[in-house]
Protein backbone atom coordinates (compact mmCIF):
# COMPACT_ATOMS: atom_id res chain seq x y z
CA UNK A 1 0.00 0.00 0.00
CA UNK A 2 1.02 3.47 -0.17
CA UNK A 3 2.96 3.71 3.62
CA UNK A 4 5.80 1.43 1.81
CA UNK A 5 6.45 4.25 -0.61
CA UNK A 6 8.79 6.97 0.03
CA UNK A 7 7.93 9.83 -2.25
CA UNK A 8 10.58 11.70 -1.58
CA UNK A 9 12.83 8.73 -3.40
CA UNK A 10 10.36 7.90 -6.37
CA UNK A 11 10.38 12.42 -6.45
CA UNK A 12 13.92 12.04 -6.76
CA UNK A 13 13.91 9.25 -9.17
CA UNK A 14 11.55 11.20 -11.77
CA UNK A 15 12.96 14.65 -11.82
CA UNK A 16 16.34 12.78 -12.39
CA UNK A 17 18.64 15.81 -11.20
CA UNK A 18 16.49 18.44 -12.75
CA UNK A 19 14.68 20.88 -10.30
CA UNK A 20 11.34 20.12 -8.87
CA UNK A 21 8.38 22.50 -10.12
CA UNK A 22 6.63 22.07 -6.98
CA UNK A 23 6.71 23.43 -3.56
CA UNK A 24 6.43 20.44 -0.85
CA UNK A 25 3.01 21.12 0.40
CA UNK A 26 2.09 21.29 -3.53
CA UNK A 27 3.83 17.73 -4.14
CA UNK A 28 1.71 16.17 -1.29
CA UNK A 29 -1.46 17.47 -2.71
CA UNK A 30 -0.82 16.31 -5.77
CA UNK A 31 0.47 13.02 -4.60
CA UNK A 32 -2.87 12.93 -2.47
CA UNK A 33 -4.42 14.01 -5.77
CA UNK A 34 -3.39 10.72 -8.18
CA UNK A 35 -3.90 8.28 -4.90
CA UNK A 36 -7.85 9.53 -4.68
CA UNK A 37 -8.01 9.55 -8.85
CA UNK A 38 -6.54 5.81 -8.66
CA UNK A 39 -8.77 5.05 -6.19
CA UNK A 40 -11.80 6.25 -7.53
CA UNK A 41 -11.40 5.01 -10.83
CA UNK A 42 -11.20 1.57 -9.32
CA UNK A 43 -7.40 0.73 -9.99
CA UNK A 44 -4.90 -0.68 -7.77
CA UNK A 45 -3.30 2.01 -6.10
CA UNK A 46 0.45 1.25 -5.97
CA UNK A 47 4.33 2.45 -6.44
CA UNK A 48 3.49 1.81 -10.52
CA UNK A 49 0.72 3.69 -11.04
CA UNK A 50 1.70 6.52 -8.82
CA UNK A 51 4.69 6.68 -10.53
CA UNK A 52 3.24 7.09 -13.97
CA UNK A 53 0.70 10.05 -13.16
CA UNK A 54 3.55 12.04 -11.19
CA UNK A 55 5.97 11.75 -14.26
CA UNK A 56 3.04 12.63 -16.44
CA UNK A 57 2.47 15.79 -14.54
CA UNK A 58 6.32 16.45 -14.01
CA UNK A 59 6.31 16.82 -17.33
CA UNK A 60 3.59 19.05 -18.02
CA UNK A 61 5.05 20.70 -15.74
CA UNK A 62 8.58 21.24 -16.73
CA UNK A 63 7.32 21.81 -20.33
CA UNK A 64 5.52 24.69 -18.84
CA UNK A 65 7.92 26.17 -17.52
CA UNK A 66 10.73 26.05 -19.99
CA UNK A 67 8.02 27.38 -23.26
CA UNK A 68 5.91 30.74 -23.29
CA UNK A 69 4.28 32.47 -25.92
CA UNK A 70 5.47 36.35 -26.46
CA UNK A 71 2.39 38.22 -27.11
CA UNK A 72 4.05 41.28 -29.27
Amino acid sequence: MTEDIDFNILLKKILNGRPSPFTEDEFIDIVNSIISDIYLNGKEVNESSIEKALEDIIEIELCSETSSIDFY
